[in-house]
């Protein structure tokens, strides 16, 4: 049985890239490098745990958009083996992301983690298409069934997969990552889109107050180790974004924050 884990600051996973361009996408098959990827998450899980940072290189305690700078590098030593970015607005055709970082410095972050042998996640907050607001607007519970068949369940993800497709977007690996609210294993389902286009389990829980995070990982790690087991799903990885602030808190910046926070999932899992 796979309990391989992935840990991300800030960040919900969707996509996971293998390299930043690759393949022709005529087949739908993916790349072999995507292939590689994932068969290199299975092989990995017995060495331990991935530690990820969104934005890593991009902004941090005290600086924005210094060349080759990390904050997690600057405590550790290392990069983090996974780096996540946002892809929210770029629909906009603007040249910024929603977290105001530009799309051109998103692509080099990118190779650079890609030329270090790191993985790269991408998500993307799509504004609200009815309503104009962001993601987080749900004033209007109609917003998906308006813009498509099909309703609102399994419909979007399988949309975004064959658009994807269709647009040659063979290298990369599809995550199905809803948020802390499920207390059942079938209510982490609900909205799952189904075997054949999801490649990497995952949950996305934000830290407001110590003690309620802890009990909600908790919850979810349970529940991700239960249907990993039911679907035989391979590879399981679990995001935890530890503040919802843009900028990682300053108490936490520190080698101690950091341990701490991997041996509370190794103990976990």
């Amino acid at each position: 049985m796979m309990k391989y884990i992935i840990l991300t600051i800030n960040a919900i996973f969707c996509l996971l890239l293998p390299t930043a361009c690759s393949g022709s996408g005529e087949t739908g098959e993916k790349t072999p490098e995507t292939v590689a990827l994932l068969q290199n998450l299975k092989q990995a899980e017995r060495k331990g745990i991935l530690f990820g940072h969104h934005d890593d290189t991009a902004y941090g305690i005290g600086w924005e958009g210094d060349k080759g700078r990390s904050d997690v590098k600057s405590v550790c030593g290392a990069y983090p083996g996974v780096m996540s970015f946002d892809l929210g607005e770029i629909e906009l055709g603007g040249t910024h992301n929603l977290d105001k970082v530009s799309f051109a410095h998103l692509r080099e972050y990118i190779i650079e983690q890609y030329a270090r042998g790191g993985m790269i996640s991408l998500s993307w907050h799509v504004r609200n298409p009815k309503t104009g607001g962001d993601s987080w607007d749900v004033t209007d519970s109609t917003v998906v069934a308006s813009v498509m068949q099909g309703g609102e369940n399994h419909v979007k993800m399988r949309m975004t997969n064959d658009r994807l497709r269709l647009k040659g977007v063979n290298n990369v690996l599809l995550a199905y990552s809803p948020g802390m609210e499920s207390d059942t294993v079938e209510e982490y389902l609900e909205r799952y889109p189904g075997d054949d286009i999801i490649d990497v389990l995952g949950t996305d829980v934000y830290q407001f107050e110590r003690s309620q995070y802890i009990k909600q990982l908790n919850k979810m790690l349970t529940i991700l180790k239960q249907a990993q087991e039911e679907r035989n799903a391979g590879t399981q990885i679990n995001i935890s974004i530890m503040k919802k602030n843009k900028k990682f808190q300053k108490d936490q910046m520190t080698a101690e924050g950091y341990t701490e926070f991997v041996e509370f999932f190794k103990d976990r899992m």
